[in-house]
């Protein structure tokens, strides 16, 4: 399971919905099942759907009210992800990739290779990467 802490401002969390999107897309028929969770107190539960419908984010896009599942996780940014297998060990943490701008400039891509590797079942080259992006905006 992927999950990520995502905004609908956050010029960071923005930059990767397409990517995100086709991410998802792409894992879904090799069993993986991506999440996003918007902590944000500044943005509304009609807000956070409006976007992911706008971005074709077609996977389940929660709102955490109260920022429970943010404190659970120890997530502070957006975007941030976190994977977990079947059993709740978290195998990676961390960014998507290295740049929010251009894919076409990634050299890094963290969530990738992470998933690729435990598909494979390899151990994650990098099972911890520094997430970058905007504050999650807690209540």
């Amino acid at each position: 399971v992927v999950v990520i802490f995502d905004a609908t401002r956050c010029p960071y969390a923005l930059g990767y919905k397409e990517r995100v999107a086709s991410m998802a897309k792409e894992y879904a028929g090799k069993g993986v099942v991506f999440v996003t969770v918007n902590s944000n107190k500044t943005e509304a539960s009609e807000e956070v759907a409006a976007d992911a419908k706008k971005h074709g984010l077609d996977f389940p896009v929660l709102k955490d009210e109260g920022n429970r599942v943010a404190d659970l996780y120890g997530a502070k940014k957006t975007p941030e992800v976190f994977v977990l297998d079947p059993k709740g060990t978290l195998l990676y943490h961390g960014r998507i990739d290295e740049t929010h701008d251009d894919p076409k400039n990634v050299k890094s891509p963290d969530l990738k290779n992470a998933l690729d590797a435990i598909l494979a079942g390899k151990p994650v080259p990098a099972a911890e990467t520094k997430a970058f992006g905007c504050s999650i905006k807690r209540a």
